[in-house]
C-alpha cells in the first residue's frame, strides 16, 4: 500500500501540470436529472480542454447502432435513406454542443433541463414524414445553459429511450426525421 502513495501522487502531479484531470465517462442519461449532470460532465471536459472525452460523452448519445434502430423502427429500405439524415443531424447536434459549450468559456455554468410533455403551439410534424413500422415513442427537453457572466442560453433536443437510455434523434420538439418545413434550414440552437 505504501508504494502506491508515491504513484498516486504523482499521477495528480501530472493531471495537475497538464492543467486538468482525466474526465471519467458517467452512464449514458437515462431522465431529466441524469441528463443535466451528463452535460454538466460533457461542458467540464471541454472547459478542460478534453475534446477526446467531449467527443466520446457526445457520442455516447448517438443512437449505438443507427441502421438497425432504423432498420427495425421503420424498415430496411427507409433505413438506408435515414441513415445519413441521422448522422448528418448527430453532427450537427454535436457542433452545436460545442458552440453553446463555447460560449460560456470557462464561466462557471449550469444547466435547467425540463422534459416538455406538449409540442410547442401552432407547430406540427412534416405531413411527409415516414411513419415508423413499430411503436417509437419520443421524449424532448428544453435545455438552458446558464453562464455565470455570460448569460444563458436555450435549446431543445429529441431522444428515444433505447434499452433505458437517451439516444439523440434530433434538434428541437422534432426528430430528425419528421422536422416541419417551416422549421427546416432555420438555425435551431
Amino acid at each position: 500500500m505504501r508504494s502506491l502513495v508515491p504513484l498516486t501522487l504523482v499521477y495528480a502531479a501530472c493531471c495537475m501540470a497538464q492543467g486538468h484531470a482525466a474526465i471519467s465517462s458517467p452512464r449514458p442519461p437515462v431522465d431529466t436529472d441524469s441528463l443535466r449532470a451528463y452535460l454538466t460532465v460533457m461542458l467540464r471536459a471541454y472547459q478542460a480542454g478534453d475534446m477526446d472525452a467531449f467527443q466520446r460523452l457526445a457520442n455516447d448519445l448517438k443512437l449505438e447502432n443507427a441502421a438497425q434502430w432504423l432498420s427495425h423502427a421503420f424498415g430496411p429500405e427507409q433505413a438506408i435513406t435515414m441513415g445519413p439524415q441521422y448522422e448528418a443531424s448527430f453532427l450537427s447536434f454535436r457542433s452545436g454542443l460545442e458552440r453553446d459549450f463555447q460560449r460560456a468559456g470557462n464561466a462557471a455554468a449550469h444547466f435547467r433541463v425540463e422534459q416538455k410533455h406538449k409540442l410547442p403551439t401552432g407547430v406540427a410534424a412534416s405531413p411527409s414524414a415516414p411513419m415508423p413500422r413499430s411503436d417509437v415513442k419520443t421524449v424532448f427537453f428544453r435545455i438552458v445553459m446558464i453562464a455565470q457572466g455570460v448569460g444563458g442560453n436555450e435549446w431543445m433536443d429529441c431522444f428515444v429511450l433505447v434499452d433505458g437510455k437517451l439516444r439523440y434523434v434530433g434538434q428541437g420538439a422534432f426528430p430528425f426525421w419528421a422536422v416541419p418545413p417551416r422549421v427546416r434550414g432555420e438555425r435551431v440552437r
